[in-house]
């Protein structure tokens, strides 16, 4: 650290220590982005809770396939768990369904 002629102080800093604070900086932004997209769930459709059933579900999403639902479960991109001792019924989280149904309007719709 130095100090300059106006009593600020000045630091040194590698180009390797400024591309890991850029890359930390883009890891924050992402994960702002995603929480600022659930807490705006969480205003849409308050009569549902956190977790929606496959019924449930249905109704925010484009398509009523439930092998589709599924596919998207095992690619990781809905959260679920199950809600049954046999594991068959299963509660998706709304802010991943609410998400999916966007995107999925969006390329349905040709954007």
């Amino acid at each position: 650290m130095m100090i300059n002629s106006r009593g600020m102080q000045i630091y040194q800093v590698s180009s390797e220590s400024l591309d890991r604070f850029f890359d930390m900086l883009t890891r924050q932004e992402k994960l702002l982005k995603d929480l600022e997209k659930r807490v705006k769930a969480l205003d849409e459709y308050p009569h549902l809770g956190e977790w929606v059933t496959s019924a449930q579900a249905f109704e925010l999403l484009p398509f009523k396939d439930a092998r589709t639902l599924a596919k998207w479960v095992e690619r990781g991109i809905i959260e679920a768990k199950s809600i049954s001792e046999n594991g068959r019924k299963k509660a998706y989280r709304k802010t991943d369904i609410l998400h999916f149904a966007e995107k999925a309007e969006k390329y349905l719709k040709g954007y």
